[in-house]
Parts: C-alpha cells; sequence; structure tokens
C-alpha cells in the first residue's frame, strides 16, 4: 500500500490473480469551530417582562379586570422557567457584555418582573392571604434564589425541559453571577424609586412589597455558593458567599452612614478606630458632592408614613385613617419591612451599619410612641417591634470594648454581663458629667444618684418630668441623640406624625438610650412556672386544636 496524498493505493493481484486496483479516501476531522454566540432578544425579553408586570399590577388595580386570566400568565411563566430561561440569563449576558457597567438599558421592568416570579416562589404573591396583608412567605430561602447559584447551560437551553437541566463544562464564573446579581439589585431598586409614586397607592404600595420580600429572601440566602465551580482559594473550596454577599452587603455598608448626622457619626467612629478608618477609605473614593445612602432610608421613611396612615392622626383612636381599601396592603408591607430590619439586625455582616442608623433616626422609640402600637389591634405589628427593640438593645461590643489587659500584658476577652454593665456605667456617668456641668441646679437628684438608679427607667421618668423642656432638649442635644443643626426640625416633624407633644418625643428618647435592659436571669425569674389565665385565652400565642403547653420557665431553660 502506498499513500499519496491522502489517498490509499492497492495495487496487486487477489487471491483469484486478477488485478485489483481500490482508491479508499481517507477523510481528515477539520477543527471543530467556536460555539456561536449566545443571541439574546433583548426585545422579546423586555415583551416578556411588561406582560409579567401588567398581569401582577391587574391583579391589584383599581379598575376591575379578569383575575383568572392574570393568575394563569403568572403561572404559565413560572411553570416554563421564564427565570432560569430567559430573566436571568439576559443578566447574566448584559454583565458579561458590559463588564460589570451599570448602564443597562430597560432593565428595571426585567429586574421587577424577575422579583415577582422569584416571590411566587417562596409563597409571597402566590397566596391570597400575604395579598390581604398577612404573614405568608417572601423569605424563600435557598430554593428561591438558587437560580443565581445553578450551574445549568444558558447556551444550550431549548424549549425542553431536559436540555434546561443538561450540565455544561463552561460554566459561568462565581465573579460574573455576582455582576450579574448586583446589576439585578441595582435596577429593581431604580424600578421601585421610579414608580413608587404614583397615582394609585395600591400599586405603589404592592410594589414596594414586592421588592422588600425579595430583599428578604436575598438576604436569608448570602451563603448560597456554587458546588461545581473552580476554587479561587488556596484551601481547594470556595469561601461561602462570595456570590450573593458583596452586592447585598454593599447595599447597607458604609455608605448608610452619610445618612447619619454628622455629630452622631462622628461619636459612632470615635468609639471604633476600624470604622473610622473604614469610612474615611470609602470617602475619598466617592466624588464630591455625590451621596448615595442606599435603599434603607427610604424604606424606614416609608414605613413611618404607613404607620401614620394605617394608625390614624385624629384623637378619636379610629384606624385606618377612612383608607380601609388600602389597609390590608398597609399592614403586610408594615409586616414585611419590620422583617427585613430585622432580619438585618439578626447577620453580623449587615449589623454593624445598620445599628447606629436605625439607632440615630430613634426608629424603635418612634415605633413603640405610634398610635397603631398603642391600639393593641395589630398584634403582629406589637411582637415585631418588640422583637426589634429586643434585638438592637442587644450588647454587642465593639473590638476595643471586648477586650481588657492585664498586668502580665495579655487580652482577655470580658464576657456578656461585664461587657453589658460597662457600657451601662459608660453611659450614666456621661449624663452625670454633662448635667453637672451645665445644668447642676435642675438636675442635682441625678447627679449625686448611683448608676443603679441612674439606669432604672422609673426613676429616671420620675426625675427627667421635672425638668424644664429647654432642659431636655439641651441634654438630648449634648449626649447627641437629637441633632437639628443641619436645617430640618426632626424632632418636630417625628413628634408631629406620632401625634405626640415635642416633650413627650424626649422623653422616651433620654429613658431608651439611658435605661438598662433585663438580664436574661431576671426575665427567666419572673416567669411563671406553669401556664396562666391569659395565656391560655390569649389566640395569638395558642395555637388551635388540643395542645399541651410548656410553661416559660421550662421552655428557657
Amino acid at each position: 500500500d502506498k499513500k499519496k496524498g491522502g489517498v490509499s493505493v492497492n495495487s496487486g493481484g487477489g487471491d483469484g490473480g486478477e488485478p485489483e486496483s481500490k482508491i479508499t479516501k481517507t477523510e481528515t476531522t477539520p477543527p471543530t469551530p467556536p460555539p456561536p454566540a449566545i443571541a439574546i432578544d433583548t426585545s422579546a425579553i423586555q415583551s416578556l417582562a411588561k406582560q409579567i408586570v401588567s398581569a401582577y399590577q391587574s391583579r391589584h388595580s383599581q379598575i376591575s379586570s379578569n383575575t383568572r386570566t392574570n393568575d394563569h400568565v403568572l403561572e404559565e411563566c413560572d411553570d416554563n422557567g421564564s427565570i432560569e430561561r430567559t430573566l436571568w440569563p439576559w443578566f447574566l449576558h448584559c454583565a458579561t457584555a458590559n463588564n460589570g457597567s451599570d448602564g443597562l438599558s430597560g432593565g428595571e421592568e426585567v429586574a421587577f418582573a424577575l422579583a415577582i416570579l422569584s416571590n411566587r416562589r417562596g409563597g409571597g404573591s402566590s397566596s391570597s392571604s400575604s395579598d390581604k396583608g398577612g404573614g405568608g412567605g417572601g423569605g424563600g430561602g435557598d430554593p428561591q434564589l438558587w437560580f443565581v447559584v445553578d450551574d445549568y447551560n444558558y447556551a444550550a437551553t431549548g424549549n425542553s425541559a431536559g436540555q434546561q437541566h443538561q450540565k455544561s463544562n463552561n460554566v459561568t464564573t462565581p465573579e460574573q453571577r455576582t455582576m450579574a446579581f448586583a446589576m439585578l439589585l441595582k435596577n429593581l431598586l431604580s424600578y421601585q424609586e421610579t414608580n413608587s409614586e404614583g397615582a394609585d397607592d395600591n400599586l405603589s404600595l404592592v410594589t414596594r412589597t414586592e421588592v422588600v420580600k425579595f430583599l428578604i429572601a436575598s438576604y436569608s440566602s448570602m451563603e448560597l455558593r456554587c458546588k461545581n465551580t473552580p476554587s479561587d482559594t488556596a484551601g481547594g473550596q470556595q469561601r461561602r458567599g462570595t456570590i450573593l454577599e458583596g452586592p447585598l452587603t454593599d447595599l447597607v455598608g458604609v455608605r448608610l452612614w452619610d445618612a447619619i448626622p454628622r455629630r452622631k457619626r462622628y461619636l459612632e467612629m470615635k468609639r471604633d478606630g476600624l470604622l473610622r478608618k473604614r469610612y474615611g477609605l470609602f470617602d475619598a473614593k466617592r466624588k464630591e458632592g455625590t451621596k448615595n445612602v442606599g435603599f434603607l432610608p427610604l424604606v424606614v421613611v416609608g414605613l413611618l408614613d404607613s404607620i401614620a396612615v394605617l394608625g390614624g392622626n385624629d384623637d378619636d383612636g379610629s384606624s385606618d385613617n377612612g383608607k380601609n381599601d388600602n389597609a390590608p396592603l398597609l399592614r403586610g408591607y408594615i409586616s414585611k419591612v419590620l422583617e427585613l430590619l430585622l432580619d438585618l439586625l439578626s447577620y453580623p455582616q449587615t449589623r454593624t451599619h445598620v445599628a447606629p442608623y436605625l439607632s440615630s433616626q430613634h426608629l424603635v422609640v418612634q415605633l413603640a410612641l405610634s398610635k397603631l402600637y398603642r391600639q393593641k389591634k395589630f398584634v403582629l405589628f406589637r411582637q415585631q417591634v418588640d422583637m426589634l427593640l429586643d434585638s438592637e438593645r442587644m450588647e454587642v461590643a465593639s473590638s476595643g470594648a471586648a477586650t481588657t489587659s492585664s498586668n502580665e500584658g495579655e487580652v482577655t476577652t470580658l464576657p456578656y454581663n461585664d461587657i453589658a454593665a460597662q457600657q451601662v456605667h459608660q453611659r450614666a456617668h456621661t449624663l452625670q458629667k454633662i448635667l453637672h456641668r451645665h445644668h447642676v441646679q435642675e438636675t442635682s437628684e441625678v447627679i449625686f444618684a448611683g448608676v443603679g438608679r441612674v439606669s432604672d427607667g422609673k426613676w429616671l421618668r420620675a426625675q427627667v418630668d421635672k425638668w424644664r423642656e429647654e432642659t431636655l432638649y439641651d441634654v438630648c442635644y449634648r449626649l447627641r441623640l437629637v441633632d437639628d443643626d443641619e436645617g430640618t426640625n426632626a424632632v418636630e416633624s417625628s413628634a408631629k406624625r406620632l401625634g405626640c407633644t415635642r416633650r413627650t418625643l424626649l422623653t422616651s428618647i433620654v429613658l431608651y438610650h439611658q435605661s438598662s435592659r433585663n438580664s436574661d436571669a431576671a426575665v427567666l425569674s419572673t416567669a411563671p412556672l406553669y401556664p396562666t389565665e391569659q395565656l391560655l385565652w390569649d389566640s395569638h400565642s395558642v395555637p388551635p386544636g388540643r395542645n399541651f403547653l410548656s410553661s416559660n420557665n421550662e421552655s428557657l431553660s
């Protein structure tokens, strides 16, 4: 056999002596061409998003519409996997093509449509109870946000469900997923700011509620990570939280401190050098005159406004202020915002900057003074406010207050009770020094009292009631609890919104700041050994049916 130019020639006789010539072509395999680029039909995706948003808003619009048709549209998009097959791949493609840049036309409505479908998976918007202000889902957790970290090949995605779940070797990198999720959050919050203030109050409320539900699910899923992606660490395992944690913590990070009054911010940074250094780097990098405080200040303002509307501003105690049609939506929005604040105070990544901001705005004090809290009709609201009060007043020591040096030079960590007692003593001594320096005649009993008396709320209220209102405001100002220097009369506006006097609000702020919280041992000692009649007849504490109740003392132990 001779090979000539890829042609095999066989010359010679066969078995029968007859000459035989066979020419066989050997085909060489050409190199595999690169796969074609993913064709993203932006107009079709935006049209689908507009259809989803229109179907969802029609359910809550004041104009009567076919509810079954709108529900069918949402269910069909959910069953077809529109998130994994259309909406989320579009953000991945835009993040890869734009290299994480902020310019993304038409992404706001796509982000809101994705949030709507995602909340349906968590039981948020699909249940009728949540639409009426009930306590339905919204915090779906890992299954709800699993589309962010899955490893499916979106380039080979077809119409069949089998092709959608085929794995690919060319998976999206975690950095691309992080950029895509950051673009999703930015466009979603931009859509909320653009469409929250509309002529229809129902559409504004449902829009803000859906955004808050998606944020609750996102913060509860910060620990999600890719399973089959190459690791970027030396240990061989990817660090948890690298996909969602960065964009989420940045929203409530050091930028939130721009919303804190200047004097209060200086005091907080003076207590912790690490926070002062972090804010200095943030201030040096940003442009002059720019101020981006994130989404949380607008959420807090919307929460207080909704509580004022739902509680009513009249003196006869009437609720809802004549807007009974919006009352279920207002209750649902208020409960979801409080749930989001509780989650932000529960995670160490977000509590560092969120807790000082909420303390500077006196949010818990305003919630406790609101008429909605005093009416005792909205039981879930009272329970969430009490939980928020306990979570905000939890004594979490900073790096400087948590350690102490011994004589040998060793650094030891203080236990929790010692840290709480140390902070209570510091607050009491600071108050006594200010009173002794500026108001010695009027506040002599507080100056020469012990720390136990000064930190007792009942005794301190009796002494504060004897002070003049000008003295009370001056004490709050010197303690940096209130700050009206920046041209805004925050105390007056807050008291007017709550329907109370200026003195009542200032007194509550001082008592909340100075009084100490009860220890867990004191709360446990006052708990009854057996269920009381108040617990037995409380429908909000006892589940329906025949149940065996354990005492509070036994449960805590």
